[in-house]
């Protein structure tokens, strides 16, 4: 997640360019990531070139759920595809599945997310097995 507990799409992130402007200028000698997962979401290509750019710099990339990478090896750099790919495909499917019960959710006249308009009030009454909130005033 990025600041704001907003989640972070890494590059075009300021704070993710600010990191690799420390690195490319030599003041970084190693980048820490509670998860791959969290770095790699935009697929296993980004990641790559990620980790090709930490690696050209002589950056360490370690992350925390995963000691056991190890991505100066071959074995190592497939293991980081393989972690990008599945954590690609689990934030789109979470998109897909999230889109769909919106769309459920707006088929059945709820209130979909965030703070009810102006002049409303969002009450919660269970319709047809949507379990969808109201607006209304």
């Amino acid at each position: 997640m990025g600041p704001e507990g907003r989640p972070a799409r890494v590059r075009g992130d300021p704070e993710f360019e600010e990191m690799m402007s420390a690195v490319r200028a030599g003041h970084v000698d190693a980048v820490v990531v509670f998860s791959l997962s969290r770095l790699a979401r935009q697929g296993a290509l980004e990641a790559m070139l990620i980790n090709q750019e930490l690696a050209k710099h002589g950056v360490l990339l370690v992350s925390v759920e995963e000691p056991y990478l190890d991505t100066s090896t071959p074995m190592g750099v497939a293991i980081f595809g393989l972690i990008a790919a599945l954590a690609q495909q689990e934030s789109d499917m979470k998109s897909a599945y999230i889109t769909a019960t919106k769309e459920t959710l707006r088929a059945a006249g709820s209130h979909v997310s965030g703070m009810a308009p102006y002049g409303f009030q969002s009450t919660r009454e269970p319709r047809g097995g949507t379990g969808g909130g109201q607006a209304g005033p």
